[in-house]
């Protein structure tokens, strides 16, 4: 079927137009003579629209005079009146012809040069990037055809140490550089003096120093921000001794020097007890839309702007509910696309359902929907200790609920000292 209707675009047909009140008796005396009639319409009364060959036009008279029909051509179709067409207007096909062959010369040669990065590039530059591709004759006005992509990346990769990996991709008329830069170690704060700091509010189950002086004990309630640990060591303050005034020899260079506080980066662990909130509501009827597995397809050809309809389950009846999938395959001789498509459109039938969920259900799925929004605000390693579900309304339409948390987690975060 598919190659038959590709031949007539070839072949050329014409669609007629039969008017009368003997359509019927027209349709089955062209069936019997073997005249082969399709896309058969009936817009109105009493008239008919068809496709036919060309050849079996002029052999159609005969069978409408007979019906007392008036048959009349409404438009023609095919490479035939193309071609005529184009013969009348020889500048035209030739204006044609030197405009497709323009295109494709000018399509041969690069027009445009990009540079593009994951991350934004920190050592080098895209003009340098640019100007290191010139040399390769990656350019504005090169053949595209006389460019080696990987031999130009692995000579600008050695060309810049600070690059890891280059890819070129020529797309078109257009080509893209693609730089990854080396990820140079950066400078750990962590070696800078700093204080541990609460990321969180919570009340603190356990506290591990490893280096700094504490500023908070198990079971202190601290606030986001509050220092835990500090970076700061004072000196111990010297207790003063008995009998001072007698051993004081006078001498001021002999007295002691106050000590310098001393500046460290703080470590440590601390645990606390944090506690979260989440505010849900969940419809005690619930609208879902289900797949039947009911499907029609169209399938239809599209060839520069005719298209020919291969297949039609619809025919114009499409569900009452349905979900429209479509897919277009373009078709392509090389690296050229032709104006040639297949496009296919699915229609899914879709039932309509209402779900009723009991109370137990409903704050089974609002527990379900506020564990999922807490579970994200969680950190890696938070120990869940508690949950607790509270129901703050209800009615025939949705429950509305607060589901309160409480975790073990670590609260520590270093800020480095200013």
């Amino acid at each position: 079927m598919i190659f038959w209707r590709l031949w007539s675009l070839i072949r050329g047909y014409v669609v007629i137009v039969v008017e009368g009140k003997q359509i019927e008796k027209f349709i089955n005396m062209a069936v019997s003579r073997g005249y082969n009639l399709w896309d058969i319409s009936q817009p109105m009364e009493n008239v008919l629209t068809a496709k036919v060959d060309v050849s079996v036009y002029p052999r159609l008279r005969h069978v409408a005079r007979t019906c007392r029909c008036k048959m009349r051509i409404s438009r023609k179709t095919g490479l035939p009146f193309t071609a005529a067409k184009m013969r009348k207007r020889k500048m035209l096909f030739a204006g044609a012809v030197i405009f497709f062959l323009a295109l494709y010369i000018l399509s041969s040669f690069i027009w445009s040069v990009e540079v593009t990065s994951s991350r934004e590039l920190k050592t080098i530059t895209e003009q340098q990037v640019l100007d290191a591709a010139a040399k390769y004759g990656i350019k504005r006005g090169a053949l595209r055809y006389a460019i080696d992509n990987r031999k130009a990346a692995e000579a600008l990769e050695k060309e810049f140490m600070e690059v890891s990996w280059v890819g070129i991709e020529i797309r078109g008329t257009k080509i893209i550089i693609d730089v990854v830069e080396k990820i140079l170690p950066e400078e750990d704060e962590r070696s800078r003096p700093g204080n541990i700091v609460a990321q969180k509010d919570g009340v603190i189950k356990e506290i591990l120093v490893l280096s700094g002086e504490p500023k908070a004990a198990a079971g202190d309630t601290v606030k986001k921000g509050d220092i835990l640990i500090s970076g700061i060591i004072y000196p111990e303050l010297p207790e003063e001794k008995e009998g001072k005034a007698e051993e004081d020899t006078g001498d001021e260079d002999d007295k002691e020097q106050p000590e310098e506080p001393r500046y460290v980066s703080a470590r440590g662990i601390v645990r606390a007890r944090v506690w979260y909130e989440a505010k849900t509501r969940v419809p005690l009827v619930q609208h879902k839309e289900e797949l039947t597995g009911q499907k029609q397809q169209v399938v239809v050809l599209r060839i520069g702007e005719e298209e020919v309809t291969l297949k039609n389950q619809a025919k114009g009846n499409k569900y009452k509910h349905f979900r429209t999938d479509r897919d277009v395959k373009r078709f392509s001789l090389w690296k050229y696309r032709l104006p040639v498509e297949l496009i296919t459109t699915t229609y899914h039938q879709i039932e309509k359902v209402d779900i009723y969920l009991s109370m137990v259900e409903a704050r089974s799925q609002a527990e379900e929907v506020a564990m999922k929004d807490i579970s994200s605000r969680l950190p890696e390693g938070a120990e869940v200790v508690s949950r607790r579900t509270v129901i703050t309304s209800a009615n025939e339409k949705e429950l509305k609920a607060k589901v309160y948390v409480e975790t073990l987690e670590n609260i520590a975060r270093f800020v480095p000292l200013k």
